[in-house]
């Protein structure tokens, strides 16, 4: 089963820079859209040093 995603919809990830510090592999999240607040999985399993810190580093700042 996918996900539809439209352009005014947005993911809310709740203390997502701990979690990936943590190494957490399903992270909770929210897709809050026109139609309400659906609750999602998003998965960041098995992931590198190398990754985190890029994750990390560059892409929560």
């Amino acid at each position: 089963m996918g996900l539809s995603l439209n352009v005014d919809d947005f993911i809310f990830i709740p203390d997502i820079r701990a979690k990936v510090s943590r190494g957490e592999g399903v992270i909770p999240a929210e897709l809050i859209s026109s139609a309400g607040v659906k609750p999602i999985e998003l998965w960041l399993k098995n992931l590198t040093t190398d990754e985190k810190e890029i994750i990390l580093g560059r892409l929560l700042d």
